[in-house]
C-alpha cells in the first residue's frame, strides 16, 4: 500500500521491520526490491531480488522483481527471461505480463508487445501501466491509424481518468484578470539528463520572466546535473516523487497555478491521475510525447501542422494549438568541431541510425538494404544504448539481415556521453530516419551537427515527427510519403558529395536561425500561446 501511495522511504522502514524479524521472507524482499528500484538503488534492489529467488524460486514476486530491475539498467534479454519465469509461476502475474510486453517493444517485437499487453488487460481492465504502454507501443505499430491511437486514449479515460471526474469539476478561485502575470506549473518525470528534456528545457529557459512565473513539480528520484539547471530554471521547484496524486493535486492547487502542463504524456512515470483531477484552470500537453493524452480534462496540445493536420485534429481529446514545430531542442552544449563530409576521406557512404532499436520497423530495414544495395561499398551505423548488451546486438544483427541487410555492412555502437555521442555524427554522411516511429531529439541532433536527414512521412503524429522537423527546418526535399521515394532520396543524395558537403557546413546556422530552433523565438511563441489560452479562459463562463 505505501508503494502504491508513493511513500517508499516509509515502505522501506516497514519492511526493514518485518525482515529483521523474518530475514527469509520472499514476499517481503520482493517488495523492498520495488521500493529500492523507485528510489534508484538499483545495487540493493538487485540483491534482495536475488535473494528471494533464492529463498523461494516458486514465488513470482522475486523474478518479477529481478525482471523490473533488469529493466531499468536496459538489460533487455535478462528481463525477458525473468518476466516469463514469473509467468510461469503464476500465469495471471499482471504486472508480469506488462513488464514483458515493454521488453518485446523495446526489442522491436511490436505485434507480440501488444498481445502482452491485451493479456494484462485481460486479467485486470484498469490496469493503468498496460493502458499507456500500449499507447506508447502504438506508435511503433506500422498499420495503426490515428483513429486507433485516440482510441485507445480514450480507453484510458474510460477506464481510469473518469474516476475522478467529479473532482475535476471543482471551482478554481484563481482571479482571470487577462493581462495579469501567470503561474505555469510543468509536471514530469524528466527533469534530468532524459532526452524529453533537452526538448522543453528552452521554453522554461527562455520565458518571458515578467510574465511567466514556473513551477516545476519533479515526479523522479533521479537527481543529476540536468536537475540541477532545471532548479535554477524554475521559480520553485517541487519534489514531487513521493506524492500521492492526491497530495500532489492538492499543492497545485494551492501553489495557484493558473496552467499546468504535462510534459510525459503516456510515458513512463506520467502523472496524468493527476491532470484527471484538474487541479487548473487550463490544463495542456505537449513536448514529452506530445501525441495526445485523451483527457478531456486536458484542454489544449501543442503540435504543428505537419504533425497533426488538420483533418484529424477533430479527433483529439485536446485543441491543438500550433507552434513553429511540434519539438525543439536546446542548442548544443558546446561548440563542436564538426569534420566535412566523412565520404570525402573515407572513400565510401556511411548512413547513420542513432534511435532507440525498438523504432527500427521490418520495413524500415528492408528499405535500407535496398539503399545499401544500389550505393555500392556504403555502410549503416547504428548507435543506441540498447546496444550495450551483446543478446541485443546479435538479435538486432539477425534481424537485419532477415530484411535484406548484410552483418559486415553494419557498425554498432552503444552508450557514450552525450558530447562523444554527438561527435559520432562526424561519422554519418546521411541519417536514415525510421517508420513508422520516426525520430525526435535524434533527428534534431543530426542535423545541428550539419548531417541531412531522410525521413518518410505517415498518417499518425509519431510517423510525422521527422518530417515536421525537416518542414520547419527548411529542408523539405528531404521528405516523402512513399517508401519507394524515400530509397531514391537517399541513394540520389550519396552520390552528391560535393553538395552534401556544403550543407554540411551550412546547415547549423540554418538550424540554428529557424524559429523552430532558435530558443528565444519558440519560446516567444509557447508564451504567446499560454496568454492566448488565459485571455480565451477569463473571457469564457468555464
Amino acid at each position: 500500500m505505501l508503494c502504491r501511495l508513493r511513500n517508499y522511504d516509509e515502505a522501506i522502514a516497514s519492511l526493514n521491520r518485518a525482515l529483521a524479524i523474518k530475514p527469509a521472507y520472499a514476499s517481503a524482499l520482493a517488495n523492498r526490491a520495488l521500493a529500492l528500484q523507485e528510489l534508484l538503488r538499483i545495487d540493493e534492489a538487485m540483491a534482495d531480488c536475488n535473494q528471494a529467488i533464492a529463498v523461494e524460486p516458486n514465488d513470482m514476486n522475486g523474478w518479477l522483481g529481478r525482471a523490473s530491475v533488469w529493466l531499468q539498467v536496459q538489460h533487455m534479454a535478462e528481463a525477458l527471461h525473468d518476466s516469463e519465469k514469473a509467468i510461469a509461476v503464476d500465469p495471471d502475474a499482471v504486472q508480469a505480463h506488462l513488464v514483458r510486453g515493454i521488453c518485446l517493444a523495446a526489442l522491436g517485437r511490436v505485434d507480440e508487445a501488444l498481445a502482452s499487453y491485451d493479456r494484462a488487460l485481460e486479467i485486470e481492465p484498469d490496469f493503468p501501466s498496460a493502458i499507456s504502454n500500449k499507447i506508447f507501443t502504438l506508435d511503433f505499430a506500422a498499420d495503426a491509424s490515428v483513429e486507433q491511437h485516440q482510441r485507445a486514449r480514450q480507453v484510458w479515460w474510460e477506464r481510469i481518468g473518469a474516476k475522478f471526474a467529479s473532482e475535476a469539476a471543482r471551482p478554481h478561485d484563481n482571479s482571470r484578470d487577462p493581462d495579469r502575470p501567470l503561474v505555469l506549473g510543468y509536471v514530469s518525470s524528466d527533469f534530468n539528463a532524459h532526452s524529453a528534456a533537452f526538448i522543453f528545457k528552452p521554453v522554461l529557459q527562455y520565458r518571458d520572466r515578467a510574465q511567466f512565473e514556473i513551477v516545476c513539480y519533479s515526479c523522479s528520484s533521479k537527481v543529476d546535473a540536468a536537475t540541477d539547471e532545471f532548479q535554477k530554471i524554475a521559480d520553485r521547484w517541487r519534489d514531487a516523487s513521493q506524492w500521492s496524486d492526491d497530495r500532489l493535486a492538492a499543492e497545485i492547487r494551492a501553489d495557484g497555478v493558473d496552467i499546468l502542463i504535462d510534459l510525459s504524456g503516456h510515458t513512463k512515470g506520467n502523472r496524468l491521475g493527476v491532470f484527471a483531477r484538474k487541479p487548473a484552470p487550463i490544463q495542456a500537453h505537449g513536448w514529452g510525447h506530445g501525441t495526445g493524452t485523451g483527457l478531456p480534462t486536458i484542454d489544449y496540445l501543442f503540435s504543428d501542422p505537419v504533425a497533426i493536420p488538420a483533418a484529424v485534429r477533430h479527433l483529439f481529446a485536446e485543441t491543438v494549438v500550433d507552434l513553429p514545430c511540434f519539438v525543439t531542442l536546446e542548442p548544443l552544449p558546446i561548440e563542436l568541431a564538426r569534420a566535412s563530409t566523412p565520404a570525402i576521406s573515407n572513400g565510401f557512404v556511411t548512413f547513420g541510425v542513432f534511435n532507440r532499436i525498438s523504432k527500427i520497423s521490418d520495413q524500415a530495414a528492408q528499405a535500407w538494404s535496398r539503399i545499401l544495395e544500389r550505393v555500392p561499398g556504403s555502410r549503416l551505423l547504428i548507435k543506441d544504448v540498447a546496444l550495450d548488451d551483446q543478446l541485443v546486438r546479435d538479435n538486432l544483427l539477425a534481424r537485419l539481415a532477415t530484411c535484406g541487410v548484410p552483418a559486415e555492412r553494419v557498425d554498432l555502437l552503444g552508450t557514450t556521453l552525450r558530447v562523444d555521442h554527438l561527435a559520432s555524427f562526424n561519422r554519418v554522411d546521411i541519417a536514415l530516419d525510421p517508420f513508422p516511429q520516426n525520430g525526435g531529439v535524434s533527428t534534431l541532433e543530426a542535423l545541428q551537427m550539419g548531417v541531412p536527414v531522410v525521413a518518410k512521412l505517415g498518417n499518425s503524429l509519431p510517423s510525422r515527427a521527422a518530417g515536421s522537423i525537416l518542414t520547419a527546418l527548411g529542408l523539405p526535399d528531404w521528405v516523402t510519403d512513399s517508401e519507394e521515394a524515400y530509397v531514391d532520396i537517399a541513394v540520389s543524395r550519396a552520390t552528391e558529395i560535393d553538395d552534401l558537403d556544403k550543407l554540411r557546413r551550412e546547415l547549423p546556422g540554418q538550424v540554428r536561425a529557424a524559429p523552430a530552433c532558435n530558443p528565444v523565438a519558440y519560446a516567444q511563441a509557447a508564451d504567446e500561446a499560454y496568454r492566448a489560452m488565459w485571455k480565451r479562459y477569463c473571457s469564457s463562463d468555464a
